[in-house]
């Protein structure tokens, strides 16, 4: 039976469900080269089309990339085609008992995609402004979204870059997933872990870690017991055999 993306309220938990968030050249990606055997083989949802260094640094058939097109023929036009082949493809894996990991990579993107087929549904020109109808339908899609990736039963691992956002009530700025409007705060709740990546140090005694607590600027947590504060980027330490 497929995976309703759009539909009912309905969600099971995976595994073990990481959200991995930070600016570019934090390691986020190629964090996904520790991995450990049991999570694998992972299917890599390459929405940035820039994986191609952590592709090379697995054996054969332990990683397999998938890129969806960003537009695809509809008749005589093109229309936006990158969400709709991540849930057909979600659903050709949705029994595969193999495939051991789900990454996004990254839903900073995916939400781009999310919009253009909001926007191209509603006979709207991708260019143009979405009003607050889009803005709704394009949040009701992505939660559905992440709900869906839930009932597949395997690890999900998901990528997102990171942004500001500015509480207008108290005028506290956080950093935090880069998403749009309520999808920044709802969408971490979904998760196991919320890890803000980044690098301490220089040269060659640079370091990439993830910050399992929040600091009062940056959000992040965990339920898995033990960890420090900031831990390496080693998913060996978040998903055990």
């Amino acid at each position: 039976m497929p995976i309703e993306f759009d539909g009912a309220d309905t969600a099971s938990p995976g595994p073990v469900k990481s959200l991995l968030y930070g600016e570019p050249g934090m390691g986020k990606t190629f964090s996904l080269r520790s991995l450990p055997k049991s999570a694998l083989p992972a299917l890599l949802i390459d929405l940035d089309r820039g994986a191609t260094s952590v592709l090379g640094g697995f054996d054969k058939g332990e990683l397999l990339g998938f890129i969806p097109d960003r537009f695809a023929k509809a008749g005589r036009k093109e229309a936006p085609a990158a969400y709709e082949q991540v849930k057909d493809r979600l659903n050709e894996i949705h029994n595969d008992d193999a495939i051991k990991t789900v990454i996004v990579d990254s839903f900073t993107e995916l939400y781009q995609n999310i919009m253009d087929y909001v926007m191209h549904k509603n006979n709207k020109a991708l260019d143009s402004a979405p009003t607050q109808p889009d803005y709704g339908m394009a949040m009701r899609f992505c939660i559905k979204f992440v709900e869906a990736l839930s009932e597949l039963n395997k690890h999900i691992v998901v990528i997102c870059h990171e942004a500001n956002h500015t509480n207008d009530v108290t005028g506290i700025t956080k950093v935090t997933p880069a998403l749009t409007g309520q999808l920044a705060s709802k969408i971490p709740g979904y998760f196991d872990n919320v890890l803000h990546a980044k690098v301490k140090g220089r040269g060659e005694k640079r370091e990439y870690i993830w910050e399992t607590v929040p600091n009062g600027l940056y959000i992040a947590r965990t339920r898995t017991q033990g960890l420090d504060t900031e831990i390496p980027q080693d998913f060996n330490l978040l998903i055990k055999d």
